[in-house]
């Protein structure tokens, strides 16, 4: 393997290079705080390049250069001297990167799309990692739903030496095989000024448009974008915001509050407007059908509904508070840690903070916590240690079973798709069973919540909106640098007065006294979201006529696929209705893709 292509949509083409007498360096995306990359050079750091950048920092420190970076970027380093590719996604995955191989070629590219598009490359697209995604097994996080086609993880390097390519880790949220430097209590103040940091890389001195929903991550991000755009002089960013008038989750009154404490114009959209004439779900399905993978969220043409009106007024960035859930709140993962240890005031304030935080009665709130992500995965961990020493052969098959009852009775007819869902499944027992746990349940889950295949999949919508959109959709709380400051605080300090999210609710509580921030119960779309998908998949399966792309693919039995889907639409199979969207999303996708006869399906 001698030869390294580069491939690329506009504007994503890597066209920004660097050249030295041994080493050339693509980059494309921004650069944060570069000027320490430039420290030994005599040029003005203003007429540097983002990867003149990344050439000096190659030139000082070899490949711990990445350990350097910082922003969103995908970045190649080509070595001549020592036969080395260095091909680098951004630290928490804001930028797309995907390679594959033809003959002697490397071919790389922020674009699945251009890839397969490349001589020699194939489009043959991934029916067990598609059937793992349907399975919620999940495929691995280096794959994609194209058989020929690899993606490098958010913080990951692909390396080739040599003609040998090899994907790790660059980027760790604390040193590995390091316990982790807790944030003291006094250290939470600079939580502000770190989030304040990270809405002013997203916005970049231009004008911002943010998606304000009424929650406390979104409000937080409008807060310090208005801060900034007072301090530099800029336009005011706009408040954008969906409507959901008559419903559980209307948060207009706040909204508009918000909107007129800060400053802030408005441009607000009703959720039905933005979904279109057909529903919500015949515009996504419309998405998916031209998108490069299937749609991860149904809810996407909203949003780009709403996005739109947001360039109409100036906006050049999008901003949301997506990240909060995961990086604010306390993980459910952790009341193992307090079962574990029996700390039962721990215990006691967590139950607490729960039940307020997220209107939870008690009766639920004991089951899910005290059971099913407290004691159970104790009793579990306890169980299959014994067991594991005394009957090894025991837990294989255990853990094998697990993962076999993930799989519809429609799924995979096909007998050679069924062999190598089977070797799939029995690699993901192997590893589970070669897996070293994490000391804490709560940490374990945050680490893996990042090498989760969803996870970059998830970013990889949100740059494709942004593209579409003509203006990029970023998230502050995913910076890395906050990040690596959320996951060091301890889940006791980032409650307040017993309520989650302490780190914005009590500043949120100070800025905008009367709003009732201090005591904000979370507000769940789940009951919302549920109702309107069994109100809308019904017509838009009926549209798709059914689903004959998977089954020509082997993917799926038409006939049992169509009773399960009668049965969910009747009620009968209760909680199964989120599986809905995913089935209506890779039937969509694969159209087109096939040879098969889509007659009667033009109005998707």
């Amino acid at each position: 393997m001698r030869v390294l292509r580069v491939h690329g949509d506009a504007p994503s083409s890597f066209r920004a290079d660097a050249r030295h007498e041994r080493f050339t360096v693509l980059f494309d995306g921004i650069l944060h705080d570069s000027e320490s990359l430039a420290a030994d050079s005599a040029a003005p750091e203003s007429a540097l390049t983002d990867a003149a950048r990344v050439a000096r920092a190659y030139r000082r420190w070899g490949e711990a250069a990445l350990d350097h970076l910082s922003g969103r970027f995908a970045v190649i380093i080509w070595d001549a001297a020592h036969d080395l590719l260095l091909a680098a996604r951004d630290p928490v995955g804001f930028f797309p990167l995907y390679w594959t191989t033809s003959g002697r070629e490397l071919l790389v590219s922020p674009s699945p799309a251009a890839l397969v598009r490349a001589p020699g490359v194939s489009a043959t697209v991934h029916r067990a990692a598609l059937a793992d995604y349907l399975c919620r097994r999940w495929p691995e996080v280096d794959e994609t739903f194209l058989r020929s086609i690899r993606r490098v993880p958010p913080g990951h390097v692909l390396r080739v030496h040599r003609g040998q390519p090899q994907v790790s880790r660059y980027w760790h949220l604390a040193p590995p095989d390091r316990a982790v430097d807790w944030v003291r209590e006094d250290e939470l103040e600079r939580f502000e000024g770190l989030l304040t940091r990270a809405v002013e890389r997203c916005v970049g001195g231009g004008a911002a448009g943010v998606y304000l929903s009424g929650g406390l991550d979104s409000v937080s991000v409008a807060a310090a974008a208005v801060d900034l755009g007072r301090l530099g002089g800029a336009a005011m960013p706009w408040a954008l915001s969906l409507l959901f008038p008559g419903t559980e989750i209307d948060e207009t009154h706040l909204q508009q509050e918000v909107a007129a404490a800060l400053g802030m114009p408005r441009a607000c959209v009703p959720f039905e407007e933005a979904a279109g004439p057909g529903g919500i779900l015949i515009a996504a399905l419309r998405m998916s059908r031209e998108w490069p993978w299937p749609l991860l969220n149904p809810w996407n043409p909203a949003y780009q509904h709403l996005g739109a009106h947001g360039l109409e007024r100036g906006c050049r960035v999008i901003l949301s508070g997506h990240g909060g859930d995961e990086w604010l709140a306390v993980s459910p993962a952790y009341t193992a840690d307090l079962v574990r240890s029996f700390d039962l005031r721990g215990l006691a304030r967590h139950f607490a903070a729960t039940a307020q935080s997220y209107s939870i009665s008690w009766p639920r709130m004991v089951r899910l916590l005290l059971w099913h992500y407290g004691a159970r995965p104790v009793l579990a961990e306890t169980t299959a240690t014994v067991l594991g020493q005394l009957t090894p052969g025991f837990m294989h098959a255990h853990r094998r079973r697990a993962l076999d009852g993930l799989t519809p009775a429609w799924i995979a007819p096909d007998p050679a798709l069924q062999r190598e869902l089977q070797w799939r499944v029995e690699q993901r027992v192997e590893a589970s069973l070669r897996a070293r746990r994490e000391e804490r349940w709560h940490l374990g889950e945050v680490r893996s919540m990042l090498d989760h295949f969803l996870q970059p999949l998830e970013f990889e919508e949100w740059f494709e909106n942004g593209r579409r959109l003509g203006a990029p959709m970023l998230a502050p709380f995913w910076d890395a640098d906050l990040v690596r400051f959320l996951y060091r605080v301890p889940p006791r300090l980032l409650t307040w007065n017993g309520w989650s999210k302490g780190l914005v609710r009590r500043p949120l509580a100070r800025r905008f006294p009367g709003l009732g921030f201090e005591r904000q119960p979370k507000v769940t779309v789940r009951t919302y979201h549920r109702d309107l998908m069994l109100r809308d998949s019904p017509p838009a399966w009926r549209a798709l006529g059914g689903a004959p792309a998977m089954a020509e693919l082997g993917l799926a039995d038409a006939t049992v696929l169509e009773s399960w889907v009668g049965e969910v639409f009747a009620g009968v199979r209760g909680g199964e209705w989120s599986r809905m969207w995913p089935v209506l999303s890779v039937e969509a996708w694969l159209r087109g893709r096939l040879s098969h006869n889509t007659e009667g399906t033009d109005g998707i």
